[in-house]
C-alpha cells in the first residue's frame, strides 16, 4: 500500500497523524486499507497500572460463582497482551483444582501458556 505514497507523502500523513491525535485510512482500492493512528492512543493500555488492574480482577473473581468470573477472564484473553511476563508467571502458578468455574479458569490458563509460548518463539519473552 505504501508503495503507492511517495515517501514525502507518507511522511507528511504520518506527521499529521501524530501532531492533530487523528487516524487516517490509506487504501489501495482493495480490501487491504490501511489504518494510520498516534501511538498515544494505547497509551492507557501500555501503563504499567493497567496490567495490576487486570491482575487484580482476575484474583477477585477466581473464587466468586457468579457472571464476574467471565466478564474477568473474557476481559483478560482481549487485553493479554499488555500483561507483562512477570504477571502470566504470577497467574500460571495460582491455579488450584478446588476454584469455582473450574473450566473456565483452566480455559484462561491454558491462553496464558499459550500467550508464554508465542513470545518465546518470536524472542519476546525476558
Amino acid at each position: 500500500m505504501a508503495q503507492y505514497i511517495s515517501e514525502h507523502k507518507l511522511y507528511d500523513i504520518l506527521d499529521r497523524v501524530e501532531k492533530e491525535s487523528i487516524g487516517s485510512i490509506i487504501t489501495d482500492g482493495s480490501n487491504n486499507d490501511l489504518l494510520l493512528c498516534p501511538f498515544a492512543w494505547f497509551e492507557p493500555y501500555r501503563n504499567s497500572e493497567f496490567d495490576h488492574i487486570i491482575i487484580a480482577a482476575v484474583r477477585y473473581a477466581k473464587g466468586r460463582k457468579t457472571y464476574v468470573p467471565k466478564i474477568v477472564c473474557n476481559f483478560t484473553l482481549k487485553y493479554m497482551s499488555v500483561l507483562d511476563e512477570k504477571d502470566i508467571e504470577k497467574e500460571l502458578r495460582y491455579y488450584k483444582a478446588d476454584l469455582p468455574n473450574q473450566k473456565l479458569w483452566f480455559d484462561l490458563k491454558r491462553s496464558l501458556e499459550d500467550e508464554k509460548e508465542l513470545r518465546n518463539k518470536e524472542g519476546r519473552w525476558k
